[in-house]
């Protein structure tokens, strides 16, 4: 009988106690590009925590979180970047307006370094900085190059801005203080802004019609274009264009331009495909040099030239680069010019046309995209690529 009540006993208590547990369970709501994602967390991280900038206090903001049950949140948010496969910049994004969320009456302050809390439990290598003992600065560990913001460096390995990428303010005029107290540990792998796979975010789509003609006879076609990439790279930093080049296409915009392209690709030799492709790419979008735009540099995705009133050169490079690996299995190179900024790209096809470019004993038809202007032709050179070139890629498919 004791035994019996000894059991009825532990039943009781463990009941009382899942009660508890999912009593401080809550769930919250954030709305994130074109989705609303659910996450629960436990309600003790809202106790009250007072933020400042000295060391001291940045200690005990830290350590009075680290108590609290910040892992219910952070589980979700770590199942969250798996399923809508986020790169690591984005993740970011996701934390950051989950804290806004979650700290509705806080500070910006407040938020960076709640963020900076949560990015470090996740794992990555992060550094928070301090100016003027009124703002606060999250900074995490990358190799990426990114222009137009400030870095730190810790040791050998350095630190670029996401507070200040997030606000899209340039800071590399302010003067940093760094906090003593930097908790996590030295980490060798490096925050990525890469986009070598699209989100997993329901589409927004509209409908765009783009007209060209191939060697005189004219084409129209209708696509639909997905919107979400507008607000997904609305404050992406600036990259090397390659970064911009590799961002892999939204499914939905890819299959719509795939449909729409197919009956004017079939039964075409390699070759006749290729004039259909950059035939496209030259003569479908307006061309604008971002330098008389922007007066800079901005390379666009495929996926934003597929919604832009202009483009420049590597934008179309990153349209035909998509569209060879999607549509086709040939290998091609991706080759700049350093003193001019110009990319271009040559492709291997069974029989070369116009004079080839030879790397590793392999010769490739250049097909330009943007030159000759408003030509079906095919290799023909932009401008001399005898000298001051750099390979950035080989995509070998057919290996």
């Amino acid at each position: 009988m004791s035994l019996l009540k000894n059991v009825l006993l532990i039943l009781f208590i463990s009941s009382i106690a899942i009660s508890q547990s999912n009593a401080a369970t809550k769930a919250l709501t954030v709305d994130f590009f074109s989705l609303s994602i659910k996450l629960k967390y436990d309600d003790s991280i809202l106790a009250k925590n007072k933020h400042c900038t000295s060391t001291p206090c940045l200690k005990r903001f830290y350590r009075k979180l680290d108590e609290a049950n910040f892992q219910v949140l952070l589980d979700d948010l770590k199942e969250q970047k798996d399923i809508l496969q986020l790169n690591d910049w984005l993740f970011y994004q996701l934390v950051r307006k989950t804290v806004g969320q979650l700290y509705p009456q806080e500070s910006d302050m407040f938020h960076t370094t709640s963020t900076w809390f949560f990015m470090t439990k996740a794992g990555y290598n992060t550094r928070l900085l301090t100016s003027k003992s009124k703002y606060t600065f999250l900074c995490v560990y990358t190799e990426d190059k990114i222009f137009e913001t400030s870095f730190v460096r810790f040791g050998k390995q350095r630190f670029v801005n996401l507070t200040n990428l997030y606000y899209k303010v340039d800071s590399r005029r302010i003067i940093f203080e760094i906090p003593r107290y930097q908790p996590g540990e030295l980490r060798d792998k490096a925050f990525s802004f890469n986009m070598d796979t699209s989100p997993a975010l329901p589409a927004r789509t509209v409908n765009r019609s783009y007209h060209f003609d191939v060697n005189g006879e004219e084409i129209s076609i209708d696509v639909e274009v997905d919107t979400n990439v507008n607000d997904l790279l609305k404050n992406f930093p600036q990259t090397l264009p390659l970064n911009h080049i590799q961002a892999k296409m939204s499914p939905v915009t890819m299959a719509s331009l795939k449909d729409a392209l197919a009956p004017h690709l079939k039964d075409k030799s390699p070759a006749e495909q290729l004039q259909v492709m950059v035939s496209f790419t030259r003569k479908a979008f307006p061309y604008l040099h971002d330098q008389r735009r922007y007066l800079r540099d901005d390379p666009m995705t495929a996926d934003q030239l597929m919604l832009a009133d202009t483009s420049d050169h590597e934008d179309r490079v990153a349209l035909l680069y998509q569209l060879l690996k999607e549509t086709t299995d040939l290998n091609f190179i991706l080759v700049q010019y350093i003193h001019d900024d110009i990319i271009t790209v040559g492709v291997e096809l069974p029989e070369v046309i116009g004079r080839p470019f030879e790397h590793e004993g392999i010769q490739y038809t250049i097909c330009d995209p943007t030159l000759p202007k408003n030509s079906s032709k095919l290799g023909n050179y932009p401008i001399n690529l005898d000298k001051d070139i750099e390979i950035l890629e080989v995509v070998n498919q057919r290996e």
